[in-house]
């Protein structure tokens, strides 16, 4: 999966911070759930992984914002 294609599945742009796109995926593994719908979520979870490589890769991901709970 490419770096936009995962952008689109987790319906974020490239500079969302880390922690936002991981709280976009974690949000929709709630709607694609491995045992319900096994092909969502395998392509979700390529579009995280796609998502995290390009963070690593990059080195620094965008400036990080406060989460608030």
């Amino acid at each position: 999966m490419d770096w936009n294609e995962a952008l689109s599945v987790l319906g974020i742009d490239a500079a969302t911070p880390k922690k936002k796109g991981r709280r976009a995926y974690l949000k929709l593994l709630k709607v694609h759930k491995p045992d319900s719908d096994p092909e969502g979520f395998m392509r979700l979870r390529q579009a995280w992984e796609a998502f995290e490589d390009q963070v690593a890769w990059r080195g620094v991901a965008p400036a990080e914002e406060p989460v608030e709970d």
